[in-house]
């Protein structure tokens, strides 16, 4: 089982790693197939050791040959990405319904990295992930289309309300999140820890200034909590 939970954590960070990259060069316009990896800042093409998920930013002790500083961010998503479907693994058992499932939650992790770097998702991105997420909810028979439209009345009651401080993406994946919380009183439950953490953690970081932005990207809370409940209640 050692091996199986090692593949599928290296399986995981990689993916997470191509995701990154993936979705730097289409923002700037790059071909996102062809090309080596290149440090933002000088251009030189960064060595393939560098380039092992996780391990690699240890290896280049965060720095690229030029001395400018590799953002944490890259080994931090990937180690947390490989975490989550180890986790998952283990705590489901590796069958056909478990793994399903956990590649439907990695996908829901890939939007919510989306949301945290650029704190907006790409239409094309929600609709395929959530497409993902809900066909392996339907194939398992544990979707529940009550808990989704509960929770897309409720967040999209807060989008006309609050429009500054609800994106309209918040609102279909949260839905969608939701959609696989059995019962209305653990949606409530969901939306609830959803934003008390984010509120808690992002003011926190906004009143110590390390995060100068007021607006919160919503995915990554939402997902949390979603674990909290699934796992929890």
């Amino acid at each position: 089982m050692i091996l199986i939970y090692s593949a599928a954590f290296f399986l995981a960070a990689s993916i997470v790693s191509f995701f990154n990259l993936y979705d730097d060069r289409r923002r700037r316009g790059e071909n996102w197939i062809k090309g080596r990896s290149r440090c933002e800042s000088c251009g030189r093409t960064i060595p393939w050791p560098y380039l092992i998920p996780v391990i690699g930013y240890g290896l280049c002790r965060g720095r690229c040959t030029c001395g400018i500083k590799i953002a944490p961010f890259h080994p931090l998503s990937e180690g947390i990405g490989g975490a989550l479907v180890v986790f998952w693994l283990r705590h489901m058992g590796v069958a056909t319904d478990s793994i399903l499932f956990v590649i439907a939650l990695f996908v829901m992790y890939l939007l919510a990295l989306e949301d945290i770097r650029h704190r907006d998702v790409f239409t094309n991105d929600l609709v395929a992930c959530g497409m993902i997420f809900l066909s392996v909810l339907i194939f398992n028979g544990s979707i529940y289309p009550l808990s989704g439209a509960f929770m897309l009345c409720l967040i999209g009651a807060l989008y006309l309300l609050f429009p500054k401080a609800v994106g309209e993406g918040d609102i279909y994946y949260a839905a969608m999140l939701a959609s696989g919380i059995h019962g209305i009183w653990r949606s409530y439950l969901f939306f609830t820890a959803s934003f008390v953490s984010a509120a808690l953690i992002g003011g926190g970081l906004y009143f110590l200034n390390i995060c100068k932005q007021k607006a919160v990207p919503m995915f990554p809370f939402f997902l949390w909590a979603f674990l909290l409940v699934v796992l929890f209640l």
